[in-house]
């Protein structure tokens, strides 16, 4: 899910009196670096892809990814299904579904410092998960989404 790859914080976290570990970006940062070692750094063409919540991260981390490899690398990020909108649809009476969710995320998760600071500085954190506000993205990214 997205939020995984936007956490940062090396310790747990109850929920519900539950302990939670959220580690995704250490994970996705670790992978790349292994990946990176065993070859993939002098790499010609790369391609960071993501589905749905993943689609959402991938738009999120584009340029983190670009910053792996040299200039001569041609990088590119595609979000597939993660182009999310806060149409009146999707909403259950006055209530936008998919910004419910996002507060979720931004409420259990705290992934602000993640976030890019030109959506932060203008919307709440959760208005970050959508595309349309995050403007700044200097990595091609290419968005697929088909409406169901």
């Amino acid at each position: 899910m997205v939020h995984h790859l936007l956490e940062t914080q090396k310790k747990k976290r109850r929920y519900n009196g539950t302990k939670l570990y959220f580690k995704g970006a250490r994970i996705f940062e670790s992978t790349l670096k292994v990946m990176l070692k065993k070859g993939m750094k002098p790499a010609k063409n790369a391609l960071l892809v993501g589905e749905s919540a993943g689609g959402v991260a991938a738009m999120l981390q584009c340029d983190r990814f670009r910053q792996k490899f040299s200039n001569s690398t041609y990088v590119k990020c595609l979000s597939d299904g993660g182009y999310f909108l806060a149409a009146k649809k999707h909403n259950f009476g006055s209530r936008s579904f998919l910004l419910s969710i996002f507060e979720g995320v931004v409420n259990l998760h705290r992934p602000t410092k993640m976030l890019p600071k030109s959506c932060t500085s203008k919307f709440t954190p959760q208005m970050c998960f959508f595309a349309q506000n995050v403007q700044d993205i200097q990595t091609p990214i290419f968005f697929h989404h088909v409406e169901i």
